[in-house]
This record gives structure tokens, sequence and C-alpha cells, in this order.
């Protein structure tokens, strides 16, 4: 299936994470055709595998497991290697970016 929009998403120890992620993304794009694609860096913490789970029921999602390979671009490079878009793809680093901004709130007096 060809989707109009591919979300690229890296993983690593990110559980928690994945189903509010969803939730959002499900929400921005709600009439849209969009896929996520979870690119995950073999996670101990059972990441791939709710992502997995949560796949078999959702068309709008996958996930791309990485054993022996590690890295944010590297990861973001096989994504976009592997979407089915016909448009435009999207790196999300989420936890980098919420980090930034804790970070920034923080300097704020």
């Amino acid at each position: 299936m060809s989707y109009e929009l591919s979300i690229v998403v890296p993983t690593r120890n990110e559980v928690e994470n994945i189903r509010p992620l969803l939730d959002g993304i499900a929400a921005a794009l709600a009439g849209r055709s969009w896929e996520v694609l979870f690119v995950d860096d073999d996670s101990p913490d059972g990441t791939a595998d709710l992502v997995d789970s949560i796949a078999a029921a959702n068309p709008h999602v996958r996930c791309l497991r990485r054993v022996g390979r590690r890295g944010l671009s590297s990861a973001c490079l096989e994504g976009f290697q592997a979407t089915s878009a016909l448009g435009p793809g999207v790196a999300w680093d989420f936890v980098h970016l919420l980090g930034r901004k804790r970070l920034a709130h923080r300097r704020q007096p």
C-alpha cells in the first residue's frame, strides 16, 4: 500500500512513548493517508514488540528492527528507504525534541 505521508521514528528503549506518539499522529492526520515506521535499534525494553503488536491491528503502523546496528542518522536513512509514501517523508526524533523543550523551559527565569 502507498501512503501520502511517511513518518520515520527512530527508537531505542521508547516503549512508554509509543502509544502517546501514535495517538497524537492519528489525531493530527485524521482523514489523511499516512504511515509511521518505527526503526528500532534492538531495544531491550520491548519497544519493537509493542510496535509489532499495534501494527497487527493498525495498517498505519510498521516496525523495522535493526539488530546489531545503532545510530540516529543511519536509522533515519534506513527508515526512509523502507517507506512506502508517494509524497513527503518526515523523520521524528520525539525524545530529543522533548529534551530540548525541557532544557529551554529550565533556562527561563
